[in-house]
């Protein structure tokens, strides 16, 4: 009885010292504790595998997180190319409609790959390196009022992650995305034929809940992703204007 208490007692300080600390906490059932700040800038890559403008904005994006670690990204395979030649193995309609938001929401004249999108705000050509990095300049120096928090536990191939936000603003919407953190591909058809692909920080899963203060949700593991090749990435979306208030990364 006294032992399963002290462990109660030390599962509650964690979690206080995280919400105090505004770091972002996962705790997995075997490996020691991950922290991730909440101060990051994140870019939305709207990609294909069969689109042969994509590989220059792939390397691009994967480049700038590997050499600036506040940054964070999410590559969103959309299924439009699928049709001509090659269907993407990372491909989904959900990523499609996911542009089609931005476009209205941006007032964008069309959907187009690669497109990149720099905290819900700015968008451009993917592949373009100075208004990827001005975009990024743009929206570094801005704060956030807004934390998010949370315990990542892992059971099998089940992730749950029980997360917490500092406070809630009215319309507001929290994504939660299992991201595969690199992937090279044969190409076999299409316009990339015999190229092998790489891509970056590749969303697996995106689900989008209204925002509340505290939640939780299961995300199961594909059968194809290693662990140890893969994070969790979150974060916070208004929903109309779609500028993103706070967002943190959790590697398994």
């Amino acid at each position: 009885m006294m032992r399963a208490i002290f462990i109660i007692a030390i599962l509650f300080t964690c979690w206080a010292c995280t919400n105090s600390s505004g770091k972002n906490v996962a705790v997995n059932t075997d490996t020691p504790l991950h922290t991730s700040n909440t101060s990051k800038v994140l870019i939305e890559l709207f990609t294909s595998q069969g689109c042969s403008s994509c590989p220059a904005a792939d390397r691009l994006v994967g480049n700038i997180i590997t050499t600036d670690t506040n940054v964070i990204s999410l590559s969103y395979h959309v299924d439009y190319w699928d049709r001509l030649g090659w269907k993407d193995v990372f491909s989904s309609h959900d990523y499609t409609l996911r542009q089609q938001h931005y476009m209205s929401a941006l007032h964008a004249e069309s959907l187009y790959t690669p497109q990149a999108i720099v905290q819900g705000t700015y968008e451009m050509v993917g592949s373009n390196r100075t208004r990827v990095l001005d975009a990024i300049n743009k929206v570094r120096g801005q704060s956030s009022d807004q934390t998010i928090t949370g315990i990542t536990t892992i059971k099998g191939s089940t992730i749950t992650f029980d997360y917490h936000l500092s406070q809630i603003k009215p319309k507001q919407q929290i994504a939660i995305t299992l991201v595969q953190n690199k992937a090279t591909t044969s190409i076999g058809k299409g316009e990339n034929a015999g190229a092998q692909l790489t891509d970056y920080n590749i969303v697996r899963n995106l689900t989008v809940q209204p925002a509340q203060e505290t939640g939780s949700i299961e995300i199961n593991l594909p059968d194809d992703l290693k662990r140890d090749n893969a994070s969790i990435v979150l974060f916070i979306q208004d929903e109309q204007t779609r500028e993103i208030e706070a967002i943190t990364q959790v590697h398994l």
